[in-house]
């Protein structure tokens, strides 16, 4: 089967074809720029690379949150326009456990803990295990204060080793550092750092083979919050 795998989620655009979950193409941007131009291109440049046309895809999959309000529209959204016509099935994928996907090399028993900044003084944040090469859930995705999340990470973790990962890992470990904290946390390398296509497809696939899949039409994002418009409007 071919798979499509793509991110919008955050400041990185991601897009990867893979082939029963063997990667063939990866194209990644990271640039404060407008998705909503970049991410057809990139899907045409990772198809022509693996030399495969949207004709060929059998699985579409998408990160459908957390992360940015305006980029995980776009991605569904493309998704899902990509995938009517045909009627292909489609996976969403939580933004926070592709991340962890990124660290699928980890030991067994590491702990990963995946950060977005999600502004307000908050991280989108959850905690996995890696086990047998693949993140294990011990914790729900969710938005937490840096003081809660370390918290938690201290009371839970705190004798074993946590690699931070996603676009709040710079930031969460500047406050690690700066607030005297002690924690036994690392910042993943650059190449699993961000949020990626090819972990997208992986775990896209993985949802695919356990019945987790849905129709273009039932493909719907996920944000854990109210956008600010909402707010203001107080939810109307």
């Amino acid at each position: 089967m071919i798979i499509l795998g793509i991110d919008t989620s955050a400041n990185t655009a991601s897009a990867a074809v893979a082939e029963d979950g063997r990667l063939i193409s990866l194209f990644s941007v990271n640039l404060r720029l407008e998705h909503s131009r970049r991410i057809l291109p990139m899907i045409d440049s990772v198809l022509r690379a693996a030399e495969k046309t949207p004709e060929d895809v059998g699985l579409f999959c998408v990160s459908r949150g957390p992360g940015s309000f305006t980029g995980i529209r776009i991605g569904v959204s493309t998704v899902k326009g990509l995938a009517f016509a045909k009627n292909v099935p489609c996976c969403g994928v939580s933004t926070l456990e592709a991340l962890a996907y990124n660290c699928a090399g980890l030991p067994d028993g590491s702990i990963v803990c995946p950060v977005m900044d999600a502004r307000r003084s908050e991280f989108y944040n959850a905690l996995f295990t890696m086990e047998n090469g693949s993140p294990v859930r011990c914790a729900p995705d969710r938005a937490l204060p840096y003081g809660d999340l370390f918290t938690e990470l201290k009371e839970k973790y705190g004798s074993r080793r946590i690699t931070v990962c996603g676009d709040g890992a710079v930031k969460f470990m500047t406050m690690l550092s700066g607030s005297g904290g002690s924690l036994p946390a690392v910042k993943a390398c650059e190449n699993d750092l961000y949020q990626s296509g090819a972990s997208v497809a992986r775990l896209g696939f993985d949802m695919y083979k356990r019945g987790e899949s849905v129709s273009p039409e039932a493909l719907m994002p996920e944000y854990l919050r109210m956008s600010q418009a909402e707010r203001v409007s107080g939810g109307k």
